[in-house]
């Protein structure tokens, strides 16, 4: 990331970003987020977003105010830039791909802020971790046409599970 773009997500910082950067540089982590992004079309960051909020001992519940800004913020903005900064890449020009790829981070950064500030609609609950995610990610589910029913392998469930609490 350039120092520019660094500098300006820095300025932005919130909580849910810092957790997902903590979750994120796990060993593995980022490679079974992608696989669930390229796999079954799930987002990223609403998962940090789940994981972040069973922290907060939050649920994610599908509101109209999620559907009105976050689907259409992935698919209008984020996976066209990440379709570009892909198809950049083969054209071997490193400077024009970091380019892209800030472009990428920020988009990513922004969406997050996005589902920051939707963290206090949802409820508190009092259950255990686990529970929370599983309820959240069913809900996710439910809403979410390609990946409705939900991911039936409990493995893949526990192994999110465990990336979703980072030890800071």
């Amino acid at each position: 990331m350039t120092q520019g773009a660094h500098d300006a997500i820095k300025s932005l910082d919130n909580p849910f970003w810092r957790y997902s950067l903590a979750v994120y540089q796990q060993e593995n982590c980022s490679s079974f987020l992608l696989h669930a992004q390229n796999t079954y079309g799930m987002n990223i960051n609403v998962l940090l977003f789940i994981g972040w909020l069973a922290h907060q001992n939050r649920q994610l519940v599908v509101t109209p105010q999620f559907t009105a800004i976050i689907p259409s913020f992935q698919k209008e903005i984020i996976e066209k830039i990440r379709d570009l900064r892909i198809r950049i890449k083969g054209f071997n020009n490193q400077t024009l791909y970091s380019a892209i790829k800030d472009l990428e981070l920020k988009s990513e950064f922004f969406e997050q802020q996005r589902l920051y500030r939707c963290a206090g609609d949802m409820p508190r609950v009092d259950i255990d971790y686990s529970s929370m995610i599983e309820n959240s990610l069913n809900d996710y589910w439910n809403y979410k046409e390609s990946i409705k029913g939900g991911i039936k392998d409990k493995n893949w469930l526990q192994i999110l599970i465990q990336y979703l609490q980072p030890v800071f």
